[in-house]
This record gives structure tokens, C-alpha cells and sequence, in this order.
């Protein structure tokens, strides 16, 4: 039994060791991502789009934000990892994460993805015209964590990372765009 335990610790050990190795890689971008403010349209439209998915808005939500320039486009893709203190969008699996890209006007929802952990990375890999993205999945049941690497499939992101399509990642080049300990700005004043 002590054996078998000691073979599960080194199992997770090495895998976290992999996971922060890979965020040393330098990837291959169109352009970095980098870490963005909470401008007023973007803000309002987190603000609406939150209060139409989910009840109703809670105080104590914060967003922390990235984007990525597009390969080719003039339009950017906007990463918003949104948590709180109430448990509303984060349980035990992880919080909420929803994918963005700029539109005229506004913005368009490519992806609201649940049970997100930091680090939030954005992979050098690219499927459909936008990146490939990484995120820890640990909790609700799932240990050890791993991350989990999700693709744009040409319309949406997976609303998942444990699951198909979402792919267990191993190694893989990118870019941390939301750190661990990064906890955002408040959504609503």
C-alpha cells in the first residue's frame, strides 16, 4: 500500500514538473498575448453577457484579462478568466472562463468554458484561425491535476476542459497569459 501511494505522488510530481518546465518554452506567436485592462466596452459587454447567462450580477465578481493578436486579422481574441467569492462561477473543479474575439462593434463569444484553473496559457499552436489554449484542470474529483489543452473547432472552444475534445497535454510551448495569484479587477462597481 506504502509503495503504491509513493508511485501515485511521483506520478503527479512529475507531472507538474513537465507542466512548469513547458511554460519555459518560448512559443511561436502572430503576436504575444499580453495582459489587458477592463476598458468601459469591454466591461459592459462582460457585464451584460454575464447578467444574460447567469442570473443575476454578484459584487463580489472579478475578470482577469489577456488578449492575443489574430494571425493576419486586425481583430484580437480576449481571454477573461471570471471568479468570485460567493461560489457562483467557481466551484470546486475550478471557475469560468469566456473567449472573446473583437467584432466591429462589439465582441463575439467563442467559447464560455467551465471548471478553469490558472495558469491560463496560450499555446503556440493554432487550429482554425485562433490559438490553442492550456489550462489547469484539478478538483471536483479530479486529482492529480493535468492541464488540458483546448481547441477552437471553427465555431467554439470546448465548454469542458475534462473532457473530449479537450486533450490531455504532456508538453507543449506557450505562453502563461493569466498567472496563478492573478485576481483580476471587479467586474461591477
Amino acid at each position: 500500500m506504502k509503495q503504491r501511494i509513493k508511485v501515485n505522488q511521483t506520478t503527479a510530481l512529475e507531472a507538474l514538473l513537465v507542466f512548469w518546465l513547458s511554460l519555459a518554452s518560448v512559443p511561436a506567436f502572430a503576436s504575444p498575448a499580453t495582459h489587458c485592462g477592463l476598458d468601459d466596452d469591454l466591461k459592459l459587454f462582460l457585464q451584460n453577457y454575464m447578467k444574460g447567462a447567469h442570473e443575476a450580477p454578484r459584487r463580489t465578481t472579478k475578470v482577469s484579462i489577456a488578449d492575443v493578436q489574430l494571425k493576419g486579422i486586425k481583430r484580437k481574441e480576449i481571454i477573461v478568466y471570471v471568479s468570485d467569492s460567493e461560489g457562483y462561477y467557481c466551484r470546486s473543479g475550478g471557475c469560468e472562463m469566456v473567449v472573446l474575439e473583437t467584432s466591429a462593434a462589439s465582441y463575439k463569444v467563442l467559447g464560455d468554458i467551465d471548471l478553469v484553473r490558472r495558469p491560463i496559457r496560450v499555446l503556440s499552436t493554432w487550429t482554425n484561425g485562433h490559438p490553442d489554449l492550456g489550462v489547469w484542470v484539478q478538483g471536483g474529483g479530479i486529482q492529480p491535476g493535468y492541464e488540458a489543452k483546448l481547441k477552437f473547432d471553427g465555431k467554439t472552444y470546448p465548454d469542458n476542459p475534462t473532457g473530449a475534445p479537450a486533450e490531455r497535454l504532456k508538453m507543449a510551448s506557450g505562453k502563461v497569459v493569466i498567472k496563478i495569484g492573478d485576481d483580476g479587477v471587479l467586474l461591477y462597481p
